[in-house]
C-alpha cells in the first residue's frame, strides 16, 4: 500500500536583510547570523574592498555583509530575527491559497 500525494502548495518563507540596520556584522556580539539552526545566512565581503593583497577591516562599516544565501532552508523559526540586537532581518511567509472545501 502506497500513499501518493500531490499538488501540494508549500509556504513562501523570504529573508531580508536591512544592509542600513546591519553594518559591521563581523564585531556584532550577537552574531544572530549564527543562531540560524538552518544556517541560512553567511557572511561576505565586498569584491571591492578585498583583493590580493588587501583584506577588509572587519570594524569598517558596510565591508561585510550578512545575506541569506541559503534562504531555501529556512523553515520560519524567527530565531535569527529574535537574536538580531539592530532589528536587521525580516522574515516573510506567505501561506498557500486554500479555497473554500478544499484541504491544505
Amino acid at each position: 500500500m502506497s500513499i501518493q500525494i500531490k499538488n501540494i502548495d508549500l509556504p513562501s518563507i523570504r529573508v531580508k536583510v536591512d544592509r542600513e540596520k546591519c553594518q559591521i556584522p563581523m564585531n556584532c556580539s550577537y552574531k544572530c547570523y549564527t543562531a540560524c539552526p538552518q544556517g541560512v545566512f553567511h557572511v561576505h565581503s565586498y569584491p571591492q574592498v578585498s583583493g590580493a593583497f588587501m583584506k577588509p577591516d572587519p570594524n569598517s562599516p558596510k565591508n561585510y555583509l550578512v545575506a541569506g544565501s541559503a534562504a531555501p532552508k529556512c523553515t520560519g523559526c524567527m530565531v535569527c530575527t529574535e537574536n538580531c540586537p539592530e532589528d536587521a532581518i525580516t522574515i516573510e511567509i506567505t501561506l498557500p491559497e486554500v479555497k473554500e472545501g478544499e484541504h491544505p
